[in-house]
């Protein structure tokens, strides 16, 4: 069985989306490590202490590079956050929940997004923090071939066509969410406490958008 395919993530409970593989070899979603990195940087599993420069060298499981090529004309849009050099792609669950929340004409999607809550205004075309409103950033919505530095935080990397085949591929992060780093230790409490509030957030919270039960930065 491809526990990649098959598995979900301790963190979060739902099927693995971008994995990436600790030293320890524990396996999360990339924005579950980094919510996780960012508060204590021990692995959520075995407590092994995860790399400082882990989040710039992650060892995904999976390519990104074709992660919208294969796309659906129905579902030829996709969301994008504005970078300090670019656009920034939203990960397909969050991509999944502000598009349901824009066609069904809300007026905003609320995201949990490695840890943090982000509000996505369709009104004014910006994201912000939930606990910072001042922290804004704008959005956009485009076609899925929209030229972008990569998706939630993770650089988009361009490998020769032999090296296509490779069972891991590590890319750069690049993500300026600078917000993410200096707010995220403001609450330091217990790692499980952070899996609970995961878990409820994009499960039972019925304040978030429906695509959140199937579900980020960013």
């Amino acid at each position: 069985m491809d526990i990649i395919q098959e598995g979900d993530c301790a963190v979060c409970m739902l099927k693995y989306n971008h994995p990436a593989k600790l030293p320890c070899d524990h396996i999360f979603c990339f924005l579950c490590i980094k919510g996780v990195f960012l508060r204590s940087h021990t692995c959520p599993m075995c407590r092994t202490p995860i790399p400082e420069d882990y989040l710039d060298n992650p060892q995904l499981l999976k390519e990104i590079l074709d992660e919208k090529t294969e796309i659906d004309e129905c579902d030829k849009f996709w969301w994008y956050y504005e970078g300090q050099d670019g656009w920034w792609s939203y990960d397909e669950r969050s991509n999944e929940d502000i598009e349901s929340d824009f066609n069904d004409g809300k007026s905003e999607c609320k995201l949990l997004v490695a840890g943090a809550v982000y509000c996505v205004d369709f009104t004014q075309m910006i994201q912000y923090r939930q606990s910072d409103p001042r922290r804004k950033r704008k959005v956009k919505r485009d076609t899925h071939t929209h030229p972008s530095k990569g998706i939630a935080g993770i650089l988009k990397v361009c490998p020769k066509q032999d090296d296509l085949s490779a069972e891991n591929i590590n890319a750069t992060i690049l993500d300026d969410d600078i917000d993410t780093i200096q707010n995220i230790h403001e609450n330091e409490d217990d790692i499980d406490n952070m899996s609970q509030i995961l878990r409820s957030m994009s499960i039972q919270e019925p304040e978030l958008s429906s695509g959140s039960s199937n579900t980020e930065d960013t």
